[in-house]
């Protein structure tokens, strides 16, 4: 089931951009945790955004990951590799950008079926929304509209995110957003670097935090080392 991630070749000329740890908390419980890293890959000039996240049983026992490549001049998307397992359900998406149209090679393990869905010309995937947004500058009151292609199910959908504030988050300078995207809106509080610092979900009560150390975030929830060395490169 991990297959597609197995297959994935180490960047060993990539430049970290960004890379850390959150909690995800549910109604204040500690139920799971994400690692983000975003790199630039000089020599095929390629921006990488790469995602981990790994839940217990009280956030639904998820493991999710994600590795999405798009071009640095303006974050034309690429390609991306997605994979969910929640039990012993799986589900894994194979994806490629070819003259305006997502070729996407989905499989639950037992089935597979590959699907072709034309995007328009401005779209990226949502992964790289935040990049997106550092390129054209965090300001008050600054609104971006949106059209993201959702990596989950490889469908594209129109969206708008608004900086509402500047705030701080445990000391640090932040800007305050929203997000409205696939039927769903979320607070993000964003580093003026473009770090995430914090989400909250009203409706979901999920929130994130980002924190200092890899213990923090995990806790005592499993820790797939193998998995997470082919998807970073090494065990972040």
């Amino acid at each position: 089931m991990f297959l597609v991630i197995a297959m994935l070749c180490s960047q060993l000329h990539a430049k970290v951009i960004h890379q850390y740890f959150q909690k995800i908390e549910s109604n204040g419980n500690h139920i799971g945790y994400a690692i983000i890293k975003e790199e630039h890959l000089a020599d095929k000039n390629q921006i990488i955004v790469t995602s981990f996240v790994k839940t217990n049983q009280a956030g639904g026992d998820i493991t999710e990951g994600i590795k999405a490549y798009s071009e640095v001049s303006d974050l034309k998307p690429i390609s991306y590799q997605y994979t969910l397992l929640v039990g012993e359900k799986s589900k894994t998406i194979d994806a490629v950008v070819r003259k305006g149209s997502l070729f996407s090679t989905v499989s639950d393990g037992k089935t597979k079926k590959t699907l072709q869905n034309k995007i328009s010309e401005n779209a990226f995937f949502s992964t790289f929304l935040l990049p997106k947004l550092m390129r054209k500058g965090l300001a008050v009151k600054k609104n971006f509209e949106f059209e993201a292609i959702a990596e989950e199910d490889g469908t594209l959908s129109k969206g708008r995110l608004q900086i509402l504030e500047t705030t701080k988050i445990g000391g640090i300078d932040a800007y305050k957003l929203v997000n409205d995207y696939k039927d769903n809106r979320f607070y993000s509080y964003v580093s003026s670097d473009g770090k995430v610092l914090k989400t909250e979900n009203p409706i979901t009560k999920l929130n994130t935090i980002t924190v200092k150390t890899k213990a923090e975030a995990v806790g005592n929830i499993a820790y797939p080392e193998v998995i997470l060395k082919t998807m970073f490169g090494k065990v972040p």
